[in-house]
């Protein structure tokens, strides 16, 4: 992958919050003592993909749709995807990037195929956002970090996470390995507001490895109310690890070790595929109670369902 190093300064972005410094921050914190950000902040890494969405969304670096559509119907999820070009599209405003949710009284007013209920993808209640570097950018190794906070509503998915191309997917007759960095549990009312993070792949006739850091002991109290402030997010992955981090916490480490053996190409260790980023939030699913979804209390529209700050992606200098 052809790299460029960026030698830029930037002032510290207005959105800030919770969390503390970051495993990777650099010795004497993240700026160079007056008070302006450093670009490449990580010791032997560079930057070699990033947005601080301090302008209008940049559609060379990102897609406003997944390559499937305009839609999420495959986890039963029930939202429109609109473009940027729409109001209820994602957009950058003020200090971040934003994707809000807002209900959506009539399909009919949506393109084809969206505007049936009747057919696929079916029935679309919501309007939301997501944006994708498919086909623009994607990366096999190095460190995600980003900044982000999500809004506390029922029924909402905002996620921050990885897949592989699509011709990965469909050579190779499966669904992943999929890394989700930040993806929100709103799913069921025992636990409505819990962040949730999972590593995992399937193909189409077989179960898969699946690690939920939600489920480590120690990480749920931690996670539980994450909505109330920002939060600083990581995800390195190399070789042999993969690592997640919130607020400088260890979330959850991965290695070979941990898989069980399997046929190719679903192999004991296939997270070394080139993956691409994925940011949106989709409403409901087809495993989310029906008294978890939004109703008559839900205050719409909720233009910060999902906001972020600014997003990285560094690999090690050669």
């Amino acid at each position: 992958m052809r790299k460029i190093l960026f030698f830029i300064t930037l002032f510290l972005w207005n959105c800030s919050g919770g969390g503390g410094s970051s495993p990777t921050e650099t010795e004497g914190g993240n700026d160079n003592g007056d008070n302006t950000f450093i670009h490449n902040d990580i010791d032997g890494y560079e930057v070699v993909f990033f947005d601080y969405f301090s302008g209008p969304l940049d559609m060379t670096k990102w897609n406003d749709s997944p390559w499937w559509g305009r839609e999420h119907s495959g986890n039963g999820s029930v939202m429109y995807y609109a473009p940027v070009t729409d109001e209820e599209g994602p957009r950058v405003e003020g200090c971040c990037l934003k994707i809000p949710v807002d209900r959506l009284p009539d399909q009919s007013v949506l393109p084809i195929p969206y505007n049936d209920p009747s057919s696929w993808p079916g029935v679309l209640d919501y309007t939301s956002g997501s944006i994708n570097t498919h086909m623009k950018f994607n990366f096999t190794y190095g460190i995600v970090k980003f900044r982000a906070k999500a809004a506390k509503e029922k029924g909402i998915w905002p996620g921050v996470w990885m897949v592989p191309p699509q011709s990965y997917t469909k050579t190779q007759n499966t669904w992943g390995p999929e890394f989700d960095i930040l993806e929100m549990s709103h799913l069921h009312n025992d636990q409505p507001n819990l962040m949730g993070g999972y590593i995992y792949w399937s193909d189409k006739d077989n179960g898969a490895p699946h690690f939920a850091y939600n489920e480590i002991p120690g990480n749920e109290e931690l996670m539980l109310n994450y909505t109330e402030s920002w939060h600083d997010y990581e995800m390195h992955w190399s070789e042999d690890a993969i690592r997640f981090y919130m607020d400088d916490h260890l979330l959850l480490e991965i290695t070979e070790d941990d898989f069980p053996d399997s046929e190719p190409p679903h192999s004991a260790w296939i997270a070394d595929v080139p993956m691409y980023l994925m940011i949106n939030v989709a409403v409901g699913a087809s495993w989310m109670e029906d008294d978890a979804m939004p109703d008559e209390n839900t205050q719409f529209p909720i233009d910060d369902a999902l906001m972020v700050d600014y997003i990285k992606v560094y690999q090690k200098i050669d």
